[in-house]
């Protein structure tokens, strides 16, 4: 499954104006669209916490291993973002996981 990244920046504006400015959801909108032709699948990408915690953004797809730690790693660069962590939900095909990946301003 490939996600234009056109797509995504349209749902990233919509549920992180708060959290990212315009650059930012841009530069992240290009960087999961570029995973998606990796056969990553994303599924959602939201804020994530009480309304107090408005610097937390939760992604959710289906990944590998090596792709779960690339992506959790590259985001920070993109974005500014300082920190994150990576949920592993159950593996979907050997070595394909269902993930959630939390990241932190």
């Amino acid at each position: 499954m490939t996600t234009d990244a056109n797509v995504i920046e349209e749902t990233l504006s919509k549920r992180l104006s708060k959290q990212l400015d315009k650059n930012e959801i841009i530069q992240l909108a290009r960087l999961i669209a570029s995973f998606s032709d990796k056969k990553i699948e994303i599924d959602d990408v939201f804020p994530y916490g009480i309304p107090a915690q408005l610097d937390t953004i939760s992604v959710r797809g289906y990944l590998t291993r090596d792709q779960l730690g690339e992506l959790g790693t590259i985001i920070p660069m993109v974005t500014g973002l300082k920190d994150y962590r990576i949920f592993p939900r159950g593996i979907v095909e050997p070595d394909r996981y269902r993930m959630h990946l939390n990241i932190y301003r």
